[in-house]
């Protein structure tokens, strides 16, 4: 054995000496030497960014600035505590970085990509192991755009109403319904009642007085004696002035009874009534004691870079925050960085919160860093999609050039949301006739939607650094990553449980129907409006190379807004969670939750291309191999 080998043998104690000698160590066989198979070696995870909420406020943390966006390091935590030893001696890319004695260690990596991390593990009775792999640090930017279906209107952050608050409250709404139902039975009832015991008293009235004509017109002694009494009784067989009396003293006995079995019944009817009436009462008193459990609904905050002068209704429960946290939990390897900058109302070009505003704002959050994937929910409002609904329930029918005015009468239409204290929010939507059909508005729409995806497509999106290939020398439209691109269908309200169109409101469950909107109407929104609406995005996806998320509109037949198990909110569900109707036909919790599933089923073939548990897809920054994987040395593959 030569003098070198020797004093590394001798040397396998001292942490300081063993990289030194690595390349000698590599090529002799020593039973104090082992490679570690891959049943032992370390493990490593990179703290959540996404999906806390630290300060224990209600509402998921978000990282809102620009140095929370781009944090100057990324930490890793590694764990090889399968290994043991008394001395842990970590490596990066041939550098030595730590030497530690627990088998747990938190290492900085000043930028995310693939790195060779390799541990050497040296115990006291001399015996060495030796782990290496190739580690991502990988930090998946996602970035939500577009309009309320990605904001999370109809599903606040904080409701003023819980879950089970909302249930109670719907419950006692139905309750409400079927207890004033009950109420006009029994005023019917009671109104019946009074006019029978009326009827019976007139006939009490009249037979007495045919027995006080009868007693006036004959006595026994003249019974049929005199005119008077002989014309009394022409055309009646009674032949002695007793059956005579007994006939009619009995139809007065008859009547009263009749009387006073009328009135016991108008007496029953008259106490069902006054307890229908406490019954309502009741309800209205329950459903203001469960008002009293409201508090104030809470949204997230805006970025401090936003300019727009309103609430844009955004919520962690909302769909494109719900795949980010399903990315963040699928693989502790890897962490989020969710940017939520959709806007309740936005279109591509209009209204305030719009994408015009809405990209630059994400560009100075973001600045060059890569983003991963670009959500986007956009065109319903540019294709005038709120406004088609509200012309469906004031005119009828709304699909044609000229349709009139509908017979919705928006004080029954609004009774029940009234006991909600929303009366007048309610009649003011139902009183706003539009200016234009529900198919002018939609043919208009359409006409100018493949022009505001094409100015997202190629004047929007490329003004991302982050979402263009920085190795490409292209001009930036060409350069965009555009299958980051993930834009998402809009969802099918028409339809219950079994797939069939909703029907007219009955009077056994208004709460569960649109007002005003017939089955016509229905079947036009689904054929024809909400169709060529997500036949648009669709065409724009395969246009500027997006990806389409599809998935959504036909998951949604059997759970519409009348459905038993709807997936979108109806109109007392949004005055109960928001306390506005914003939220009406929107996703409640249900739908937020599929559509959420449906975006991060569309993201895994592109990030994590050997499924989740294989290799993230790797981060711009290039993998230089370390010095042992380019040797061939004890790599852990």
């Amino acid at each position: 054995m030569n003098t070198h080998t020797r004093w590394c043998l001798l040397a396998g104690l001292l942490a300081s000496a063993a990289i030194g000698c690595r390349d000698t160590m590599e090529s002799v066989t020593d039973p104090s030497f082992s490679r570690v198979g891959p049943g032992a070696s370390f493990t490593w995870t990179m703290p959540a960014r996404f999906g806390q909420d630290r300060d224990g406020d209600g509402l998921t943390d978000y990282l809102r600035t620009p140095a929370e966006i781009n944090p100057p390091a990324w930490t890793v935590n590694f764990d090889a505590c399968e290994l043991a030893g008394d001395q842990y001696i970590w490596h990066v890319n041939q550098r030595r970085v730590a030497s530690v004695t627990s088998c747990q260690y938190a290492h900085e990596f000043a930028t995310e990509g693939a790195y060779d991390v390799a541990l050497h593990v040296v115990s006291a009775s001399g015996s060495s192991a030796w782990a290496e792999q190739v580690v991502t640090v990988q930090d998946w930017l996602v970035v939500s755009f577009g309009d309320s279906y990605a904001s999370g209107e109809g599903v606040p952050e904080v409701a003023q109403a819980n879950e089970a608050l909302l249930e109670a409250v719907t419950a006692a709404l139905q309750d409400l319904v079927a207890a004033r139902r009950h109420l006009d039975e029994t005023a019917a009832n009671l109104q019946d009642a009074f006019e029978n015991k009326g009827l019976a008293e007139s006939v009490l009235a009249t037979q007495q007085q045919r027995l006080n004509d009868f007693l006036a017109a004959c006595t026994i002694d003249s019974f049929k004696a005199i005119a008077r009494c002989a014309e009394f009784l022409a055309g009646l067989p009674f032949d002695t002035y007793e059956t005579a009396r007994a006939h009619f003293s009995q139809g007065v006995e008859d009547a009263r009874a009749r009387v006073e079995s009328l009135t016991q019944a108008f007496q029953q009817a008259q106490a069902a009534f006054t307890a229908a009436q406490n019954g309502v009462a009741n309800i209205e008193a329950s459903i203001a004691a469960l008002r009293n459990g409201f508090t104030p609904v809470r949204w997230q905050a805006m970025y401090a870079n936003e300019v727009v002068d309103r609430d844009c209704h955004r919520s962690a429960r909302a769909a494109p925050a719900r795949a980010a946290l399903a990315l963040e939990q699928s693989d502790p390897r890897t962490s989020v960085t969710f940017v939520h900058l959709a806007c309740t109302g936005a279109q591509v070009t209009q209204f305030p919160g719009n994408l015009r505003e809405q990209i630059p704002w994400a560009a100075a959050l973001i600045g060059s860093r890569e983003i991963d994937a670009v959500l986007l929910s956009i065109g319903g409002n540019d294709a005038g999609f709120a406004n088609i609904a509200t012309a469906c329930v004031i005119l009828q029918p709304c699909y044609v050039d000229l349709p009139a005015l509908g017979d919705v009468v928006p004080e029954q239409a609004c009774f029940l949301v009234g006991f909600l204290g929303f009366r007048d929010d309610c009649i003011a939507l139902l009183n706003t006739p539009p200016p234009q059909s529900a198919k002018q508005i939609l043919n208009e729409g359409l006409a100018a939607l493949p022009g505001r995806y094409a100015e997202l497509g190629t004047q929007l999106l490329p003004s991302l650094p982050g979402l263009l290939d920085p190795a490409s020398v292209l001009d930036p439209v060409d350069r965009v990553r555009s299958s980051r691109v993930y834009i998402t269908e809009y969802v099918d309200m028409t339809k219950d449980d079994t797939r069939a169109y909703c029907a007219p409101a009955p009077l056994t469950n208004p709460l569960g129907t649109l007002p005003g909107v017939s089955t016509d109407e229905l079947s036009w929104l689904d054929v024809v409006a909400a169709a060529s609406i997500n036949q648009a995005g669709r065409d724009a996806a395969a246009t500027h190379g997006w990806t389409a998320v599809g998935g959504i509109y036909a998951a949604y037949e059997p759970h519409g807004y009348c459905a038993d198990d709807h997936w979108v909110v109806r109109l007392h569900e949004s005055f109960i969670r928001q306390g506005d109707p914003s939220g009406l036909a929107h996703p409640n919790v249900a739908g937020h939750t599929h559509n959420g599933q449906a975006i991060f089923a569309a993201l895994l073939p592109d990030l994590y291309p050997l499924g989740i548990g294989g290799a993230p897809r790797a981060p711009d920054q290039p993998f230089v191999p370390g010095p042992f994987t380019a040797r061939g040395g004890p790599v852990l593959r």
